[in-house]
């Protein structure tokens, strides 16, 4: 799933005998996509996973919606039918929002073609979806992560590249990379640091790293 969790809200948790004290709690989940318009057979895979998940003993009451630009008629009504809540990005935010998504992905795709960005572009971006609470900064981190590994392989030879790995020590400590390229015998690890322009790095978090 996408996004998956424990829900409380009162039509899916169970109050055992009437008392606060003894909760089970329902499930959510949520998958998003962001392409094409979804057609009954892009929705088939979601509802047989919902329907899996049904199946098992131990999972409680289970609210299930399907995120997409736009959906096949048909697709929406085997959604409904299989007791999956279809939704489009434009219902759930409005259509600025819904805009700004479409041009995020337009320009990653863009830019791990040609490698060319342009900062206008980005300005216009986060304006757009600056009114999700957090998500311009979390997507300036995220970018920032990103087109550091559609970088790497045009510097260094690199046969493998992850993004926010967390890498274990025989000591049982561990620790999260945010880009990690493997190459040439040898393996990169990369800290990135999206601070604001003008921003800077200071000595003791790079010692710290």
């Amino acid at each position: 799933w996408d996004i998956s969790g424990p829900s409380y809200v009162s039509g899916l948790a169970d109050f055992k005998n009437g008392s606060d004290s003894e909760i089970k709690p329902g499930f959510f989940t949520c998958d998003v996509y962001l392409g094409d318009k979804v057609s009954t057979i892009g929705i088939e895979p979601f509802i047989r996973k919902c329907k899996a998940l049904r199946g098992l003993k131990r999972v409680g009451r289970t609210l299930h919606f399907f995120v997409a630009e736009e959906f096949h008629a048909e697709a929406f009504q085997e959604a409904k039918k299989a007791g999956v809540m279809p939704a489009t990005v434009e219902n759930l935010f409005g259509t600025e929002i819904a805009k700004g998504l479409k041009f995020l992905i337009k320009t990653l795709n863009d830019a791990a073609k040609v490698l060319i960005l342009e900062p206008e572009k980005f300005n216009t971006l986060f304006d757009s979806l600056g009114k999700i609470e957090g998500a311009a900064g979390n997507l300036r981190g995220a970018l920032f992560e990103y087109f550091t590994a559609i970088l790497i392989p045009k510097i260094r030879p690199s046969i493998r590249i992850r993004i926010n790995e967390k890498c274990k020590m025989p000591s049982g400590g561990s620790a999260e990379a945010d880009v990690i390229s493997e190459g040439n015998g040898e393996i990169l690890f990369i800290e990135c640091k999206g601070h604001q322009p003008g921003g800077m790095v200071e000595h003791d978090e790079v010692k710290k790293w």
